[in-house]
């Protein structure tokens, strides 16, 4: 069973009440110690001049009349004991204990007798008594009236200091309650949003001190990223929805051409080697075109979780460089050519951005052909402060306007040409991933242009965030000292 806590209410009451305890203390054994010092000293001030008749008190020791009188209206406090040499008490004068004390040396000293206390000072008076004996007088004064003094500072003190405890412990909880006011609003606002599960949501802040509000302002950052987070869940998950359907869609096709061709292979065992050849050969179209779309889903997947992948600084004018090697392989007709020159360092993920570059040299190989046949791709490569620009040109017939914005879309493709509809979406994918974006655009000489752009400041893992496209190369003046746009 768990113990009980205190609320804050109850803890600044507590610590009201400590802490006014602790004072009231302090202070009261101050006072009690400065009291009693005071009476003290005044006590012994008194000793101190009653002691200094001690030698009269000796010689008219033992008469009676008018001197003993005397003696006795001098100081009704102060008592006179007159012993003889053997200690025997003599005479006494004044207030003195019932029995009178015995001799004690001497010197002061407190002793307790008549149940209470005594202050006595012994003083050794020689010759003093009639007839020539040695004798001692001790100044006695009854420490009773200073007892009670203190017995009433003491009872004071506790009754101030008890109703100085209640009343602080009274503040402290009515403090407390105020302090606690603002937190209970938070705690019910934070409730109403608990309780409508919506979101978008806030605690409202300037309800309290700065510290509430710091509390509210971190809720409401936290809701905020809860928002953001369920949101971009919500669109992942109806992605995926749509990439799984688009995905099964795509799929069918080659497979259903590849099974027909297996049924024709299997039930027609003899077609002439022409035919045979032939429906090998579409066998082996189908086969290819399968694995490059499997192979181009599995990149968008690994680029969907690119946070999880390796960057490194690179130079984008160099993988470009590898990249347009391996294009003109693919394409020996064709007529690439790769403008960079300085340094154009960027962190990224390598397979990522050969990836771009890749599917955007085979874009331009697919789809930008000229009128008569041939195949001209320039690619260029520059570098401002903050951004890297790849800009690839075609000599095709270019992007009809109405398509500049879906052809970055998944399972977009021409209703001419090879491909699968995945190239340019990888192209995006990566951009957006890189800090960047990429866009189309038409060739100053006809045709398409690709631009893309990569955010060189950006040196931490990869994020989901987008900042906003930077300004395109073309539509713009160069700031002073960049490399200029890329010319037609």
């Amino acid at each position: 069973m768990s113990t009980p806590r205190l609320s804050l209410a109850g803890r600044v009451a507590l610590a009201a009440a400590l802490v006014a305890a602790v004072v009231v203390l302090a202070a009261g054994l101050t006072a009690e110690r400065l009291v009693a010092r005071d009476q003290r000293a005044e006590l012994e001030t008194d000793i101190e001049r009653a002691a200094r008749l001690a030698p009269a008190i000796a010689r008219i020791a033992g008469r009676s009349g008018p001197a003993a009188e005397v003696i006795d209206d001098l100081d009704t406090r102060i008592g006179y004991v007159v012993l003889d040499g053997d200690g025997e008490v003599v005479a006494t004068f004044g207030t003195t204990p019932d029995p009178p004390i015995a001799s004690s040396g001497p010197g002061t000293s407190t002793v307790r007798a008549d149940g209470e206390r005594w202050r006595v000072r012994t003083v050794d008076v020689r010759e003093g008594l009639l007839g020539g004996g040695a004798a001692s007088v001790q100044v006695a004064a009854s420490m009773a009236d200073l007892d009670a003094s203190l017995r009433s500072i003491r009872r004071r003190l506790v009754t101030v200091g008890g109703l100085a405890v209640a009343a602080a412990a009274l503040g402290g909880l009515a403090a407390g309650q105020a302090a606690a006011r603002p937190l209970r609003r938070l705690r019910d606002d934070a409730a109403r949003v608990r309780g409508t599960a919506d979101l978008g949501m806030r605690v409202p802040l300037d309800q309290g001190p700065a510290e509430v509000d710091e509390v509210a302002g971190v809720l409401n950052d936290m809701l905020g990223r809860l928002e953001s987070e369920t949101a971009r869940t919500a669109a992942a998950l109806e992605g995926a929805r749509g990439f799984a359907a688009a995905a099964a869609h795509e799929l069918r096709t080659p497979l259903t051409v590849m099974r027909t061709n297996v049924d024709v292979l299997a039930r027609h065992a003899d077609l002439d080697e022409a035919e045979r050849a032939t429906v090998l050969g579409e066998l082996a179209v189908e086969h290819e075109r399968l694995l490059r779309l499997l192979d181009a889903l599995r990149l968008l997947a690994r680029g969907d979780l690119a946070a999880a992948e390796p960057s490194e600084p690179l130079d984008l004018a160099e993988l470009a460089d590898v990249a347009v090697d391996a294009a003109r392989r693919r394409h020996p007709d064709a007529r690439i050519v790769l403008v960079a020159e300085g340094d154009h360092t960027v962190v990224g993920w390598p397979e990522g951005l050969r990836v771009l570059v890749d599917n955007l040299l085979e874009n331009a190989a697919n789809h930008g052909r000229s009128a008569d046949g041939s195949l001209e791709v320039r690619v260029s490569v520059h570098s401002e402060a903050t951004t890297t620009w790849l800009v690839v040109d075609d000599r095709g017939p270019g992007v009809p306007p109405q398509l500049c914005a879906s052809i970055f879309e998944r399972f977009r493709r021409a209703s001419h040409g090879p491909g699968s509809g995945l190239g340019l979406a990888l192209v995006a994918q990566q951009a957006e991933l890189h800090g960047g974006s990429a866009h189309v655009e038409d060739a100053p000489g006809g045709g398409a242009r690709f631009v893309v752009s990569l955010d060189r400041t950006r040196r931490g893992p990869f994020t989901s965030h987008r900042p906003d496209p930077p300004e395109p190369p073309s539509a713009r003046r160069p700031a002073p000292g960049a490399p200029p746009p890329v010319p037609g």
